[in-house]
């Protein structure tokens, strides 16, 4: 029945290459995971939930697919060991997810028509779909792909089987969402929120201007803590040590840069090239290259002492020997310079850069002594393995996609610390800087926080608080004189307080001396003209304000613009709640994580 429906599937083949089914519903949230994988036994499955396993194919063909959308979007920039492992997190993620939702899919009975297959083609297409079909000015081609869907010669088979997985998932989130509305008066505060303009006179106590009446022990912070528990909420963290073995150049690799620095030399004095054109093949510094090596003029201070001083010796012309500085050797060439009172004070120089890194050869000697250190530390323990040669660290906890403190680019090994189990000992990762080795040594579970853990930050909370609940105290009796109508500047007077009438304000803009996008510019939006909001706390400090002006509600730009605040407030619940389905769903599923063994490579 699909003779109607043949494409050239070599425009959606790619699509169907899974073009992530798994993301139909978009990932949300997702962080982080890595591999450098070199495995000597890699289980068949990364994991599995609630008994669905996910296979180490599934895993492959969603984690490249995945790359290769990255390498789009970042263009010939190759990607960091942390965006490698943020991608393995993300299809982590979303292969949980799939699964689940597969099930849920399954145990609703929802199926898929050929009759519906047809009218999303014709009446709502994938997007992906369409960006097949796009103009020179970049805009979407709809004749085209009218033209392209009617074609009988054409064979439109993959993109049926495209529609067949994704649908489905369509159809859940459909009934997932169902019961999700918007009220018009949602859509209206939505309206004001974005529109909303007002002016405001007040009277305010300051916090900076209240002095504290005690100092708090450990028992009033730990109270607090206590207290205010969900705003101390720790997830989950682990705690490891991490063996670093530095890729450092070799006086061999800093010998051979010096010889290519020569020979890049020669060719110039011998006219092969001149300096701009050796600038543009040979240079690694990315901010001269494409001007020939052009450094503008320049004094002595702004080059680091070597290079300065290279430069101001030579000659209008003329070309350096070789200068080593931090950043690698330099070739440079003066072509002008400025002189006052006989001395040179600027010149105009252009430079070559070859940066010293280490080669093949060293970085396989020190890649094969972080392998003989991860043999050792498996067999003889971390303390055991270690000698003055190692570097380990033990840093504090950290929690999941992070780097490991003091560890940059290292979220490749944190992510596999919390999928292996305590005592297990990762593979040698690597980012661009070191090989590393991490060793779990303890998950900590999520909850609330220690006040050992946390204790500057209850102490500033409670600080904070404390300064309010004084300042509201301060400003009280002023507001039962305001309710009486005292005049704000006398009321101010009398009792200490800041006094000011407000500049044009917005729903959340910043008002001078109160705060940015703070309660009192939504109680404005709120409150009547002439009405007295008697309590407003902000971090700045607690206001009482009367309402001047407010921007009258204006009716027909609502009604013009309503339909899309309302679909976006709509998109927006619909995102939430299923969001919360998956979380819910997530929560209580029996997840089997393997990943340290299929991918990172544990103990």
């Amino acid at each position: 029945m699909f003779k109607l429906l043949r494409s050239q599937a070599k425009f959606f083949y790619w699509l169907i290459a899974i073009t992530f089914l798994i993301f139909t519903f978009a990932v949300w949230g997702a962080q982080c995971t890595g591999s450098n994988v070199r495995s000597h036994r890699r289980p068949s499955t990364v994991g599995e939930i609630n008994g669905m396993k996910i296979t180490l194919e599934e895993w492959n063909s969603a984690y490249q697919n995945y790359l290769n959308q990255m390498r789009k979007q970042y263009g010939d920039r190759p990607l960091t060991a942390n965006q490698r492992a943020q991608a393995q997190e993300t299809v982590w993620q979303g292969l949980l997810r799939n699964k689940l939702e597969a099930a849920e899919i399954k145990r609703r009975h929802i199926k898929v028509t050929d009759d519906e297959i047809l009218q999303t083609l014709q009446n709502n297409p994938p997007r992906e779909l369409l960006q097949q079909f796009r103009k020179e000015d970049g805009t979407v081609d709809l004749d085209a792909y009218r033209r392209a869907l009617a074609d009988p010669n054409t064979d439109w088979t993959g993109v049926e089987a495209y529609l067949r997985q994704v649908l489905p998932h369509r159809k859940l989130q459909q009934e997932l969402t169902a019961d999700v509305t918007v009220t018009e008066d949602e859509v209206r505060r939505e309206f004001v929120k974005r529109h909303g303009r007002a002016v405001a006179e007040y009277v305010g106590a300051l916090v900076s201007g209240i002095e504290l009446d005690a100092t708090p022990d450990d028992s009033t912070l730990n109270a607090f803590l206590q207290a205010h528990a969900d705003d101390y909420q720790q997830p989950e963290r682990v705690r490891v040590e991490i063996a670093v073995f530095p890729k450092t150049p070799s006086p061999a690799d800093s010998a051979d840069v010096l010889s290519l620095a020569q020979d890049v030399r020669n060719e110039i004095v011998s006219g092969q090239l001149d300096f701009a054109e050796a600038a543009g093949i040979y240079s690694e510094d990315p901010g001269s290259k494409d001007k020939g090596g052009d450094l503008g003029f320049f004094d002595r201070e702004r080059m680091v002492k070597p290079f300065a001083d290279a430069a101001f010796a030579l000659a209008d012309s003329q070309i350096s020997e070789p200068v080593l500085t931090q950043f690698g050797y330099h070739l440079i060439q003066v072509l002008e310079r400025e002189v006052k009172d006989g001395e040179v004070q600027r010149v105009h120089a252009r430079h070559i850069l070859l940066k010293i890194t280490p080669g093949e050869d060293t970085l396989s000697e020190i890649y094969d002594a972080a392998t003989s250190f991860r043999e050792a530390a498996v067999e003889h323990g971390f303390a055991a393995a270690a000698d003055d040669s190692v570097t380990v660290d033990r840093p504090d906890p950290f929690r999941k996609g992070w780097d490991i403190p003091g560890h940059r680019g290292t979220v490749q090994g944190g992510l596999f610390a919390f999928s292996a189990k305590d005592g297990a000992v990762s593979r040698v990762l690597e980012n661009d800087d070191v090989y590393y080795v991490v060793h779990v040594l303890e998950h900590l579970p999520a909850g609330t926080a220690a006040l050992a853990d946390v204790r500057e930050r209850v102490l500033a909370d409670w600080t904070r608080q404390r300064k309010q609940d004084l300042a509201a105290a301060k400003l009280k009796p002023a507001v039962g004189e305001l309710q009486l109508g005292g005049d704000f500047a006398a009321v101010a007077d009398k009792y200490g307080l800041i006094h000011a009438v407000t500049d044009t304000f917005t729903a959340t803009g910043n008002i001078p001396g109160v705060g940015y996008n703070t309660d009192f510019n939504a109680k404005a939006m709120e409150a009547e003209v002439g009405e007295l909001v008697p309590e407003v706390r902000t971090p700045l400090g607690v206001f009482a304000f009367k309402l001047l002006w407010k921007e009258p509600f204006d009716e027909e730009r609502y009604q013009q613009e309503r339909e899309q605040i309302y679909q976006s407030l709509l998109a927006r619940k619909q995102q939430d709640a299923i969001q919360k389905w998956y979380e819910e769903q997530l929560a209580k599923a029996k997840i089997v994580d393997r990943r340290a063994e299929a991918l990172l490579g544990g103990a």
